[in-house]
């Protein structure tokens, strides 16, 4: 479920200081006797953009893997609240200016360094 207390705030963080990684982040189980134990992160990306692909993402993969939704995808929203529903993590996968652009194009939505800041948020929310 979305924290409301993040939906606006500072760059990095809700108007309370909590951080978004803080607050969606699951807890970590680690094995019997050990202290510490490294971390791994399993991130699928690129969803929203096939229908059937992202179907069976939701259909196949475990909450511990996050998902990764393109900004151009189809239903975003929807996809999102159900990923969260799911209780998986959820990022945006941003496409940013390859050093080749523009004979490297990784396509819509990517932030460029020849746009302002302003619309390169628009490409991330919009």
């Amino acid at each position: 479920m979305l924290d409301p207390k993040l939906i606006e705030g500072t760059r990095h963080s809700g108007p309370d200081g909590v951080r978004p990684s803080s607050r969606y982040a699951h807890p970590r189980e680690l094995p019997a006797g050990k202290k510490d134990s490294p971390i791994i992160a399993i991130v699928i990306g690129g969803l929203g953009i096939s229908a059937s692909g992202t179907a069976d993402a939701f259909a196949k993969l475990p909450a511990s893997v996050a998902f990764a939704m393109a900004p151009y995808g189809a239903d975003l929203e929807k996809l999102a609240d159900r990923a969260r529903a799911d209780a998986h993590e959820l990022l945006l996968q941003v496409p940013m200016e390859p050093f080749e652009y523009p004979d490297n194009d990784p396509g819509p939505q990517t932030l460029l360094t020849s746009l302002t800041a302003e619309q390169n948020t628009d490409r991330c929310t919009g």
